[in-house]
């Protein structure tokens, strides 16, 4: 089993799954949920064209989507994730953090984790990605023009703790506190929990999400048919 730097399995991992047996299906643009393939966009090779997600999770983000106010939308950034894309930017994540701290060892591993899983393609604790359960996602206007959301995608700093803006008292960063609030509330009101230290990554039937649920996982990993 795939440990935490300090040698303990890690408290997600310890989950069981109860596999459904739910399909990934492809991610169709339509119903303010709109779709950009955001790795291959950013030219990873190991990067998919298209975005897959179990059925299930699919159902729930057309459900978020048309919760939204008037004039917003959804854009999935990426769904179900291969373990060699996973391996890439676990590794790439680590050396720009190398770069910009002067942590290492378990201190480092500490801080990779709190943004990117350790690739697993272990059947009793996949990544999450390769379970078609985790999705990276953010809000649009209904022209597809990403919002700004407070921080980049895959930003390596604290603003991208979902909560990072919730108690500033600096009014020129009201509207993220309120962008993030609005797609954290539509998506928790679906079945979905967040990763805190991602403001746009989400998660539904997986090992992430079955800790915060108190309950086993339904979705283990799979690959598209």
């Amino acid at each position: 089993m795939t440990t935490d730097p300090h040698g303990e399995p890690l408290p997600w991992q310890q989950v069981p799954i109860a596999e459904c047996g739910e399909p990934l299906e492809r991610v169709i643009p339509g119903d303010r949920l709109l779709v950009d393939p955001i790795y291959r966009r950013l030219g990873y090779p190991e990067a998919l064209d298209r975005v897959f997600l179990r059925t299930g999770v699919i159902d729930r983000l057309r459900a978020a989507a048309q919760a939204l106010p008037d004039g917003f939308a959804i854009q999935v950034w990426d769904g179900w994730r291969p373990v060699s894309l996973q391996s890439r930017l676990y590794n790439d994540y680590k050396a720009e953090l190398v770069d910009s701290s002067s942590l290492d060892g378990a201190e480092l591993e500490d801080l990779v984790a709190k943004f990117v899983s350790m690739p697993s393609s272990d059947p009793t604790h996949p990544s999450p990605h390769l379970t078609g359960g985790a999705v990276d996602l953010t809000l649009t206007d209904l022209t597809g023009t990403p919002l700004d959301m407070g921080s980049s995608f895959d930003e390596l700093t604290e603003r991208s703790y979902t909560d990072y803006y919730g108690t500033t008292s600096d009014n020129s960063h009201t509207i993220f506190r309120e962008r993030r609030e609005m797609l954290l509330a539509v998506m928790h009101g679906v079945g979905f929990t967040n990763f805190e230290s991602e403001w746009w990554h989400f998660d539904y039937g997986d090992q992430f999400w079955a800790e915060a649920m108190s309950r086993s996982a339904v979705y283990g990993k799979v690959s598209p048919v």
